[in-house]
């Protein structure tokens, strides 16, 4: 595990219990304050610091991506209490995607996913919790109890099966006691009950076993006690039934149940709690119509968003004033003209939510408004994946940063302007300017030590050694280009050493292309940096040689006619007739072969 220096203020790390929700318990509401974690020296920070207390390091844009992570977590936690659990997974992911190490996000993910009933995600999700936070009660406990919860969602509908083949036995045990005992008044009271249980009027069939209890045929009181426990245990499981859809939010199914079953005549007791049940039910499904409808008309939703559930609302309660809203709204959503362009819209939407390809679906939502400028949802789209991708580059650039990669922090820092430049609303000209000191320094240090160390080996290696990054600017690049020339004259002092070495290898032709290539890069180097002017006319002629080598005449004789006209009395212009002359004869002997 990672070893994480602690603050001198302590952090709270506790949150106070919350109501139970379902059959998995979630802390709906809570807002969960975590320490930001130093990238420089992984010392915790409280979230409103500026800087690191420890390193005096500039925290200002990681607390801000810290900040938006617990923004998306929040709006994730409110979706979840209104059941709306697709818009939680979104935003619990993008907690996520912008804060990877934030267990309670996967906690909540976990816990969404094990409602929907997608078991090998939510286990997913707590064993990465778990990895992040050791001490994550909640996923420890969830993963502890995944296999029994498993097996005890689907008990209601065995006990549904074990009921009803009960209920075929004892039916056919009745049939038979029936014929047997014709001739007593209990069996006749008997098989009332029974066709008042097959007419599923349980009123009636409870009152007649509870009647036939006490009758003298053991028989018959113990087939009356037997159903009387038959028809209670069907009429709780029918309640648990109810209970789970509440649980789940699906109070369209909850309240299907309930109809069912008000057409069984319930016992006056169980009818009083059914009566309850159903109200509850009435009373959610109204107050998630009212969330909803203070959305659309705070701006939050389109209309459209709420035709399934206003259809839902006036089936339901048509008598209820809430319908009358529901079917104000359906008119409304008719009588509305189409938004112009709306299956283009569809088609990014879902291309997006396919292959989350940010850049794909911002060029597809820019095309798509210069045709509608007008139209809403696009724009806020545009909005949500410009800001998300805005705070990912950001975190992302500022880790690259904080490791020294310098080269991948260049290319982040170029898609955050780019995106800025696309962002109407400032948000990314801002991240820039927040992270744009910290790269400047950062790349300052790291250019001036690449150019520091600089040797005839690297200069080697790289084409574009010398090119110094556009963003260096001003003061900063004048130090880097005084850098860059004491480099310059320390490669060309090593390159005229590395040619001297092999000067009887030039004057035989007997260097090797490679060493020829080297040469030719080399040589306008030292003839531009080396101190001493004696090493000039040695120069142009390794230059010429190794041209001549790569048989490349006119720019050997370019070499050599510099040579002669600068430095004509010096030995290696003395060299010059011999090296053309072992060129023409090499030349002549690869033409023969």
């Amino acid at each position: 595990m990672r070893r994480v220096k602690s603050a001198p203020v302590g952090v709270p790390r506790t949150v106070q219990p919350r109501r139970r929700n379902g059959l998995w318990p979630m802390a709906i509401g809570r807002r969960v304050s975590r320490p930001m974690i130093c990238p420089f020296c992984e010392t915790e920070n409280r979230d409103e610091r500026e800087k690191c207390y420890h390193c005096d390091s500039d925290l200002s844009m990681l607390r801000l991506v810290v900040n938006k992570a617990k923004q998306h977590y929040n709006l994730g936690l409110e979706h979840a209490e209104r059941q709306r659990y697709e818009q939680a997974i979104a935003e619990m992911q993008n907690t996520i995607e912008l804060n990877h190490d934030f267990a309670p996000a996967h906690v909540v993910l976990g816990t969404i996913y094990a409602k929907l009933e997608r078991y090998d995600e939510a286990r997913r999700q707590w064993e990465k919790a778990l990895s992040l936070d050791s001490d994550c009660n909640k996923a420890y406990q969830y993963l502890r109890k995944l296999e029994a919860v498993r097996e005890s969602l689907p008990t209601v509908r065995r006990l549904w099966l074990m009921v009803w083949s009960m209920t075929i036995v004892i039916v056919l045990l009745g049939v038979f006691l029936a014929m047997t005992l014709r001739a007593s008044p209990d069996a006749g009271r008997l098989r009332k009950a029974f066709e008042a249980y097959s007419q599923q009027n349980l009123a009636v069939a409870q009152e007649q076993f509870a009647a036939l209890k006490d009758s003298p045929s053991w028989i018959i009181s113990e087939t009356a006690a037997q159903w009387l426990e038959i028809i209670q245990q069907q009429i709780e499981t029918d309640m648990k039934i109810i209970n789970h859809f509440i649980a789940d939010g699906d109070w369209k199914a909850a309240q299907n149940e309930i109809a069912r079953l008000k057409q069984k005549n319930l016992p006056g007791r169980d009818h009083e709690r059914l009566r309850g049940v159903s109200e509850t039910v009435r009373e959610f499904a109204l107050k998630v119509w009212a969330d909803e409808l203070a959305d659309v008309n705070a701006g939050r939703r389109s209309r459209a968003d709420l035709r399934d559930l206003a259809h839902r609302i006036v089936e339901l309660y048509p008598t209820d004033p809430r319908a009358d809203e529901a079917r104000r709204l359906l008119s409304e959503i008719e009588a509305a003209p189409a938004i112009p362009g709306e299956a283009g819209y569809d088609e990014i939407v879902a291309a997006y939510k396919a292959d989350k390809n940010v850049e794909k679906a911002l060029g597809a939502l820019e095309q798509f408004l210069k045709r509608h400028p007008d139209h809403v949802d696009a724009r806020e789209l545009m909005a949500s994946i410009l800001s998300t991708r805005i705070e990912v580059v950001a975190r992302a650039c500022q880790d690259a940063i904080a490791q020294g990669r310098m080269a991948e922090a260049g290319q982040l820092m170029g898609e955050l302007r780019a995106l800025a430049g696309r962002d109407p609303s400032g948000k990314g000209a801002k991240s820039v300017a927040d992270i744009g000191a910290t790269y400047a320094r950062a790349l300052r240090e790291s250019e001036a030590t690449r150019l520091k160390k600089a040797d005839l080996k690297a200069y080697a290696a790289d084409e574009n050694f010398f090119t110094l990054p556009e963003d260096v600017t001003g003061a900063d690049r004048r130090y880097l280009e005084a850098l860059a020339e004491e480099a310059r004259q320390r490669i060309a002092w090593q390159a005229a050493e590395w040619m001297s070495k092999l000067d009887y290898r030039y004057q035989l032709l007997t260097i090797t292309p490679e060493q020829a290539l080297d040469t030719i890069r080399l040589a306008p180097l030292v003839l531009s940096h080396y101190p001493g002017r004696w090493v000039y006319p040695k120069t142009y002629f390794y230059q010429g040689a190794a041209h001549l080598r790569l048989d490349e005449y006119e720019k050997a004789e370019a070499a050599f006619a510099r040579l002669l006209q600068q430095y004509p009395s010096s030995t290696y212009a003395s060299l010059v007739p011999d090296v053309r002359q072992r060129a023409a004869i090499a030349n002549k002997q690869r033409a023969q072969r």
